[in-house]
């Protein structure tokens, strides 16, 4: 279910503004608890900004460097599992 703006708003005012436990707005509103920490967590993240969709991201984003990114290897098939083998390998 999607909530409004204004709504994920109100639920997040509530806690500190009016002293309510997380678990009583939720009851309240009849959304879960969790649902209300997931809110928190995004405003206090990333502000306004982490409210106003209705999907936050609250994951750190993926930043792949030039050298970071993976590479094809080529890995030789063998059955020799010698010191000798090993060493060629390298």
């Amino acid at each position: 279910m999607s909530y409004s703006y204004q709504f994920r708003l109100k639920i997040i005012k509530l806690v500190p503004e009016q002293d309510y436990g997380i678990r009583e707005v939720a009851k309240l509103h009849k959304i879960s608890h969790a649902l209300v920490i997931y809110w928190l967590k995004a405003f206090r993240e990333r502000g306004l900004d982490g409210v106003k969709s209705s999907y936050t991201n609250l994951q750190t984003p993926k930043i792949v460097k030039p050298k970071m990114k993976k590479k094809d290897i080529e890995i030789p098939e063998t059955t020799d599992f010698s010191p000798k083998a090993f060493k060629k390998l390298q």
